[in-house]
């Protein structure tokens, strides 16, 4: 008995094979040719007392626009107004790896819902250009979430900071590494409070920030907790370290190489053969 092979039918399922193997080989170089990006702080030329900035990172831009509500006051801190690039609030690291700080003076309690919109600090990043705005891998540090004693539960203030993540409006949620969980808390998904004093030149108030996907927006809000005894907070700062990311490439357009354009080609011309000679048997 002889097996005849249809060529058409061969011919079909090798071509099939050969585009779906030239796809997924373009398609697996793009996560090879995402790019690492930093917006560094010390290399902003960031001012004291500026509020947004425009800087080149990559093959993009970010925008920094740092907001207030109308009962709150930036303050100055060893005689320089906040926000201010400096080592103040940078937990452990070298002074050459400085933090955006952020020393805040509020009238009244942010975590109180009512209070909110008028007695917090916001700090918002887009991400501009790149692909079409959206960057994967975000991460950053914030220093020094406490509150304003090492062992007393009477405090004057306390740090609350609320972060989010944005993908075409919708939310994304933050990760977070807690470096110290006696010092600082996780209160919802969202939200961080300083529990316990430390001092400006540890990590224990240090909380490394993650994303749950890609963004091309964050939020960080600074504000007050509800922890302090005093209805006019006294003011208080954190840090906020360099944020990295990575550049997401275009989607590239799965189309097969030359050569083996060239092979189905020459497999086209191999089936109209046989086919040829088969009519003639």
């Amino acid at each position: 008995m002889k097996y005849l092979i249809n060529p058409i039918k061969s011919f079909s399922i090798l071509a099939t094979a050969t585009i779906t193997t030239a796809m997924s080989l373009t398609l697996l170089t793009r996560a090879d040719r995402a790019t690492a990006a930093t917006l560094d702080w010390d290399s902003t030329g960031w001012q004291s007392g500026q509020t947004s900035g425009l800087f080149d990172i990559g093959g993009g831009q970010v925008q920094i626009d740092i907001s207030k509500g109308s009962e709150t006051q930036f303050s100055s801190f060893n005689g320089n107004q906040t926000p201010d690039v400096n080592a103040v609030l940078n937990g452990a690291n070298p002074d050459t790896n400085q933090a955006l700080h952020l020393q805040i003076d509020t009238q009244k309690i942010g975590a109180i819902p009512e209070n909110l919109a008028n007695n917090q600090v916001t700090l918002a990043a887009d991400f501009l250009g790149y692909n079409n705005g959206v960057v994967d891998d975000v991460t950053f540090d914030l220093f020094d979430i406490d509150v304003d004693s090492l062992n007393s539960t009477n405090y004057q203030w306390q740090d609350r900071v609320i972060v989010k993540g944005f993908l075409d409006g919708a939310v994304i949620d933050p990760i977070f590494n807690i470096f110290n969980t006696n010092h600082t808390a996780q209160i919802d998904p969202y939200t961080l409070e300083g529990i316990k004093g430390v001092a400006n030149d540890v990590d224990d108030g240090t909380v490394s920030v993650s994303f749950s996907s890609a963004i091309d927006r964050l939020e960080v809000l600074f504000t007050d907790g509800d922890d302090t005894l005093a209805s006019n907070p006294a003011f208080h700062g954190i840090g906020i370290g360099d944020i990295s990311f990575r550049e997401i490439p275009p989607e590239p357009k799965p189309v097969p190489e030359p050569s083996i354009v060239l092979g189905l080609g020459s497999i086209g011309l191999l089936v109209s053969r046989c086919s040829r000679r088969r009519s003639q048997n």
